[in-house]
């Protein structure tokens, strides 16, 4: 079953792969020196992201012009996550397209899990964890 939602997933999001960053990808994944060093984790994980704290300089443009400013932004999964992408592929949005496809796979896969520890039938939680993997309104945090 498991096998079957990420195969799934990868026939709803596999041409995402050869998608290039958009949109704030460059002032979140390109331009912050925080996402680009493996001694910011401990950092990372009590701190917002979006506004460094320490390097607001490196960044490009003044700060009230960039995308989201005064959003705040913790969310130290996702920080890791583009941290270690960074560190282990560079500025190659390849890899953080997979880590993506590869993580709503494992989403769609704990959902079936959940569904059926929770007493489901395995069909119907196969369903539901189908419709989760291939849903359009998952297009976004996947592809982006």
């Amino acid at each position: 079953m498991l096998g079957l939602l990420a195969l799934l997933t990868g026939l709803a999001y596999g041409q995402t792969l050869g998608n290039e960053f958009v949109y704030d990808d460059y002032y979140i994944v390109l331009q912050n020196p925080l996402l680009k060093r493996l001694d910011s984790l401990p950092h990372l994980l009590v701190a917002e992201w979006w506004e460094p704290a320490d390097s607001t300089q490196d960044l490009e443009g003044p700060l009230e012009s960039r995308p989201g400013h005064g959003d705040r932004r913790y969310r130290p999964l996702v920080a890791v996550t583009y941290v270690l992408n960074y560190v282990i592929g560079g500025p190659n949005p390849v890899g953080y397209h997979l880590v993506n496809l590869l993580l709503h796979a494992g989403v769609s896969g704990l959902l079936y899990v959940v569904g059926v520890e929770l007493g489901w039938t395995a069909g119907a939680a196969l369903v539901a964890a189908g419709l989760f993997a291939v849903h359009p309104l998952h297009t976004e945090a996947v592809a982006w």
